[in-house]
């Protein structure tokens, strides 16, 4: 899509334009590019999934003329040079005199660049030299992806590293989420400063963060790629196109009006002010060639997509950063990132629409009604097996170390070679994944580089382990640090009553209440239960909800203490032993009143979920999370309305384990859970040679 640059602002929206063989307006979508000289009109917007490109036009020697009529309606009328004439209409004088500027704009733009195109043949040689490094050569483009060998999967094209060896791009992404940057040549003052950009202290730890790998590709030969990673100290991987088949398959743009208009000229003072320069060397590749920025992945193809339309248009990283986030979020078993990606609350939280189920306080609590602008994934967030899928039974080495004197951790890196190196960090919190840089080429280079970028402790001793005497044990410990077995409390709440206290004594059971239960599990007598039970007892007559899930065809059990069907005398605490120490707690709510979470005074209680019948049946979902707990998917939608169904129910139960699961990744401390981690942590490293 069009971004500002300088001072050129290109337009696009909506218009009428009146057909050729009709004569009758219809709306069609405008864009004007004034980069590349050209107006282009879709049916329908072209963000949307049906678009249909009608046709496009140059504005060069354009005669732009307009009409205003007293009735609302204000037209527009193009001749273009070949004599074609287009008719459009706007509703308002500002939407015409907005459209009439952008046209003269880029009528302007094609006019200043055929005059510097003039200028440009007749300047001396040195100045054609300070850009294209090439005095000979004309303003011919070439034609991209038009031969009848053009590449249709491009995961087949195949680039040289520094030894001159061919590589597919297949085999340089692997199973990461990569970064390819097609830099113009090797001597390119804006390629090494778009080096400079990736390296910077604010975007390359956001690419180690979210474990994209970083790869760059010229037109050179493999010398000069050494070169310019000598010289930017470049910690990617760089590679050598010279057939520009990766350049052909994305159609980056080739030609002399794309590295000498107006723009392109601004850059160049502008880089030279900043100190860089060309470096013309024999075999630099093509000078008139432009290249781009790409964010692959192997499964999920083309991410991010930016084409360089001038000398000097860098992409827009922010975006990049973003879309990868995004995408983590969405699909985090097909990444290999630091962790998951957390929404901030502040993107959840809707200022707009008033919080009606629950007391709302102001002492760090987070509230989740429903917010439109949110894509929401669906998965059970932290379930990979990570040591089984990638290690396990594998080539790899593990070191153990403890950054801190009551800190177990083990540090395992793959089978280390140029082209992939993973590192898996078990700590008594959790795993995290690490990218470690192409230039660790050894295990240890490895182990010290994680010491410094992650601990932050260069001088800590790390104990290299036997791989075939622990792989097992912590195969067993990733498999029992995630839960597969739950208990979630459930409480009911009927008019008049919204604090703790008062709700823990309700012993009866609305249609609605009931209504719900049977929506979201099966009733079973816990009597001749021989499955999970959370710890209630199997005495005669007692009966509670179940349920269960399979992900990743592995059995995930849900038992639910129900508080009214749990039995209960005079003074007796066994409802609130039960509930007062379950991570999430629903509370199904009748009335008017707003239930006050504040009063609930258990130090385990930490995600409370209201919900509530409307007036046509369907339910109303509102959650409060205590302080510390970050956010979790999936999101409550906009139409915060749920009707009752098995997707009400999936969306239900993921939405609770993935809350329980969010309470334990946070630094909330569960002291008991993490002794016990630490203690196996522990033998591990102390009791292997």
């Amino acid at each position: 899509s069009y971004r500002d640059m300088d001072e050129l602002d290109g337009k696009k929206g909506f218009m009428k334009k009146k057909s050729k063989y009709r004569k009758k307006y219809s709306n069609k979508w405008f864009d004007i590019d004034e980069v590349n000289e050209v107006v282009s009109y879709y049916s329908g917007d072209p963000d949307s999934d049906k678009v249909k490109h009608e046709g496009s036009f140059t504005m060069e020697n354009a005669n732009i003329s307009y009409k205003r009529s007293s009735k609302g309606a204000h037209f527009i009328s193009i001749r273009t040079k070949s004599g074609r004439k287009h008719k459009m209409v706007v509703e308002s004088e500002k939407e015409m005199e907005d459209w009439i500027e952008a046209f003269r704009r880029a009528k302007e733009y094609c006019t200043s660049t055929k005059d510097m195109m003039k200028a440009w043949e007749n300047a001396p040689a040195s100045v054609r030299n300070m850009i294209s490094g090439d005095t000979n050569s004309t303003f011919d483009d070439e034609i991209y992806n038009e031969d009848e060998d053009t590449i249709e999967d491009f995961w087949d094209i195949e680039v040289q590293d520094f030894l001159g060896e061919f590589i597919s791009l297949r085999d340089i992404v692997e199973d990461y989420t990569v970064m390819v940057v097609l830099l113009r040549h090797f001597g390119c003052m804006a390629c090494r400063k778009i080096a400079d950009i990736i390296l910077g202290p604010e975007l390359y730890p956001e690419f180690e963060r979210l474990g994209i790998k970083i790869v760059a590709i010229g037109s050179g030969t493999p010398e000069l790629a050494r070169l310019f990673q000598k010289d930017r100290n470049f910690p990617g991987l760089i590679y050598v196109d010279q057939s520009r088949s990766l350049y052909k398959y994305f159609n980056c743009k080739f030609g002399f009006r794309y590295i000498s208009s107006p723009t392109a000229l601004k850059t160049v003072t502008s880089l030279k002010l900043e100190g860089y320069s060309n470096h013309m060397n024999p075999g630099n590749g093509p000078n008139r060639q432009l290249g781009g920025s790409f964010l692959l992945h192997r499964k999920h193809g083309v991410l991010y997509k930016h084409v360089s339309r001038y000398f000097g248009d860098f992409p827009d990283y922010a975006e990049v950063i973003s879309k990868a986030e995004r995408f983590i979020q969405f699909y985090p078993e097909d990444n290999w990132a630091q962790n998951r990606y957390v929404t901030p609350w502040k993107d959840i939280e809707s200022l707009r629409d008033p919080i009606s189920l629950v007391h709302k306080v102001d002492s760090g609590y987070n509230y989740e009604i429903g917010k439109k602008v949110l894509a929401s994934p669906t998965n059970f967030i932290n379930n990979l097996y990570d040591y089984q899928n990638y290690f396990y039974d594998e080539q790899h080495h593990v070191w153990g170390c403890f950054p801190k004197p009551k800190d177990p951790t083990l540090i395992c890196i793959s089978s280390v070679n140029f082209l992939s190196q993973k590192a898996l960090i078990i700590s008594k919190n959790g795993f995290l994944r690490r990218i470690i840089p192409a230039y660790c080429t050894t295990p240890k280079k490895a182990v010290e580089h994680l010491k410094l970028a992650y601990f932050k402790k260069p001088n800590i001793k790390a104990k290299k382990l036997l791989v075939e005497q622990v792989q097992d044990d912590i195969l067993q410990y990733e498999r029992d640090f995630i839960k597969r077995r739950y208990s979630f409390g459930v409480l009911y709440a009927p008019r008049g009553v919204y604090e703790e206290e008062e709700i823990y004594e309700i012993n009866e059971r609305s249609k609605g209440f009931n209504k719900f239960m049977r929506m979201i599990g099966e009733k079973v007598d816990l009597h001749t239960w021989e499955s999970y039970s959370g710890g209630l007892p199997k005495s005669q007559g007692n009966s509670t909800y179940y349920t269960h899930v399979f992900d990743m065809e592995t059995l995930t059990e849900i038992i639910f203490h129900v508080g009214p069907m749990i039995e209960k005398l005079q003074g007796d605490p066994t409802r609130k032993r039960f509930i007062g120490n379950d991570v999430v707690v629903i509370i199904y709510k009748e009335g008017p009143e707003k239930i006050d979470v504040t009063t609930f005074d258990s130090h385990v209680n930490h995600v409370f979920i209201i919900v509530t019948m409307n007036e046509d049946e369907t339910y109303r979902f509102e959650i409060c999370s205590k302080p510390g707990v970050n956010s979790y998917p999936p999101y409550i939608p906009i139409k915060n309305s749920f009707a009752k169904s098995k997707q009400t129910k999936e969306w239900l139960i993921t939405k609770m384990i993935n809350a329980q699961r969010s309470v334990f990744e946070s630094s909330i401390s569960f002291r008991s859970t993490k002794v016990a981690h630490r203690t196996i942590l522990n033998e591990i490293i102390e009791n292997t040679g």
